[in-house]
């Protein structure tokens, strides 16, 4: 018997102290808590490449009277921004918003030119499109490179355009609608 009270009073003091220490345990730390970290995984898609591009405003070549005269507007500036892998800019003539006068025998394409500039390290301007050209008919069957850059990029190009007069030019109002375009490439 005496066995069974001396388990019994040390089970009894094992619980007591237990009971006891347990709040002086959970409130014995001093200090803040150690700081605890995360981490969280944000994630977008882009469904494709995007373009902005922004062309000039009309151009007015101005007004003559004489023969072989050059009528002519330099620096039109366009800008093109881009995320695509590489782009090409062109250019066509469109016959539906091109215009002459009543009584116009010649052929505007051959006497109207154009040329394209840059100083820009990542536009590269086709090898004809530096020099002045025209183009030989309507339409994107004659579209013409102007350039092409491999990568994203933003940059700026300039245009200039200039018309000869002939003997074959009337009085009256001539011009050419020019459609840009830039594609992917």
């Amino acid at each position: 018997m005496r066995k069974l009270t001396f388990f019994r009073n040390l089970l009894l003091l094992a619980l007591t102290l237990g009971i006891v220490a347990l709040p002086f345990g959970a409130y014995s730390q001093v200090g803040d808590p150690a700081p605890v970290d995360d981490t969280t995984i944000v994630n977008w898609t882009i469904g494709g490449c995007w373009v902005d591009f922004s062309v000039h405003a009309d151009v007015d070549l101005g007004v003559t009277t004489g023969t072989d005269e050059v009528l002519e507007e330099t620096g039109n500036q366009m800008t093109v921004k881009t995320n695509c892998r590489g782009v090409d800019v062109e250019v066509e003539a469109v016959e539906a918003g091109t215009s002459t006068p009543a009584g116009f025998t010649g052929n505007l394409l051959e006497d109207f030119e154009w040329r394209a500039e840059t100083s820009s390290a990542v536009f590269t301007l086709d090898g004809s499109a530096g020099s002045y050209g025209n183009f030989t008919s309507f339409g994107s069957g004659s579209s013409q490179l102007v350039g092409s850059t491999p990568n994203a990029a933003n940059f700026t190009f300039t245009t200039d355009y200039r018309y000869t007069t002939d003997f074959e030019d009337v009085p009256g109002n001539y011009q050419v609608e020019l459609m840009y375009t830039v594609s992917a490439n």
